[in-house]
C-alpha cells in the first residue's frame, strides 16, 4: 500500500526500492560514511601513508566496494523477486560481505598473489604484492593491482551467492526474524537495511580490508636481522674493497668463537660482532 507521493510513494508496506531518489541519496550517504573510517584509521597509522599512496590503495577498496554494493543490489533484487523482501536479502549480503567476505577476500588475495611469484619465478612475468606501488608510485602497477582486486571481490561474491542459494530458505528466516521489529515501519527499515547495519558492517570491512591492501612492511626479527646483515655486509665492502670476502667471514666467524668461549656455555651469548677491525682494513 502506498503511503504519501513523493519521497514516501517509494516505499511501501511490502517491499524496499533502492533506485528511486530516496534509496540513491542513502546509497551516497552510505558510501561516504564507510569512506570516513580510512580517513581515521590513516590518521591513526605509524608509519602514516602519503596521501597519494593511501588514494591508490582506498582507490582500489572503493572502486571493488562500489562493484561489491551493486551486484547486491542486483542479487537482493533477483533473489528477493518471488518469495521475500528484497530489503532482507540485501540485509543478508551485507551481513555475509562483513564476515566471511573479508574471510575469503583476504584467502583469494594471498591466491592470485602466490599465482603471480610462481609466474614470475617460472615465465619471468612481474610480481604483483598489493600496495607495493614502486618509488615513485606507477599508476600501472595500480591498474594490475586494481584487476586483481576486482577479480577477488568477484570471485568471492560468485562462493557468497552460490553457498546462499541452497541455504536460501534458512537464510530468509533469519532476516525475517531480524527484522521483524520493522515490519509496519518499511521507511526506517530502509534506513535500517541501508545506512545503519551497512555503516557499521563497511567501517569494519573497510577499517579491515584497508590493512590487507596496504604495503606490508618488515616486522619479523629474522627480516630485520638479515636486513641489518645486508647493510653491514654492503658497508664492509665499501669501506674495505681490498680484502676478500673470504677474509671477512673468517673475521667473523674468530669473533664468534671468542664470545662463546666467553660465555662459559651458559647459553646467553650475546649477539654484538665487533667490525671495527674489519672497516680498518
Amino acid at each position: 500500500m502506498v503511503v504519501h507521493k513523493g519521497i514516501e510513494e517509494e516505499v511501501d508496506t511490502e517491499h524496499c526500492h533502492f533506485w528511486g531518489f530516496f534509496g540513491i541519496s542513502i546509497q551516497i550517504a552510505l558510501g561516504l560514511m564507510s569512506f570516513s573510517a580510512l580517513i581515521v584509521k590513516r590518521y591513526r597509522e605509524s608509519p602514516r601513508r602519503t596521501w597519494l599512496v593511501f588514494g591508490l590503495d582506498s582507490s582500489k577498496q572503493a572502486i571493488g566496494a562500489g562493484m561489491a554494493h551493486g551486484l547486491n543490489l542486483i542479487f537482493a533484487e533477483v533473489l528477493g523477486a518471488e518469495k521475500s523482501n528484497p530489503c532482507e536479502w540485501y540485509f543478508l549480503h551485507v551481513m555475509i560481505d562483513g564476515t566471511l567476505g573479508i574471510l575469503f577476500n583476504l584467502g583469494f588475495l594471498k591466491l592470485l598473489e602466490k599465482l603471480s611469484e610462481y609466474l614470475s619465478s617460472r615465465y619471468g612475468y612481474v610480481t604483483l604484492h598489493t600496495g607495493d606501488y614502486g618509488d615513485p608510485p606507477s599508476y600501472v602497477k595500480w591498474g594490475k593491482q586494481l584487476l586483481m582486486w576486482l577479480l577477488v571481490v568477484v570471485l568471492t561474491k560468485g562462493v557468497l551467492v552460490g553457498l546462499a542459494i541452497p541455504l536460501a530458505v534458512y537464510l530468509e528466516y533469519f532476516a525475517e526474524l531480524s527484522l521483524m521489529p520493522f515490519k509496519h515501519i518499511p521507511k526506517f527499515k530502509l534506513v535500517f537495511v541501508m545506512i545503519i547495519i551497512p555503516v557499521v558492517m563497511n567501517c569494519i570491512q573497510f577499517w579491515v580490508t584497508d590493512s590487507i591492501l596496504k604495503k606490508k612492511t618488515i616486522s619479523s626479527g629474522v627480516d630485520t636481522a638479515v636486513t641489518a646483515a645486508s647493510s653491514i655486509k654492503t658497508t664492509y665492502k665499501s669501506k674495505s674493497s681490498d680484502v676478500d670476502e673470504e677474509i671477512m667471514e673468517d673475521e667473523l666467524a674468530n669473533e664468534k668463537k671468542a664470545l662463546l668461549a666467553k660465555d662459559n656455555g651458559n647459553g646467553n651469548v650475546p649477539v654484538k660482532l665487533n667490525y671495527s677491525t674489519l672497516t680498518k682494513r
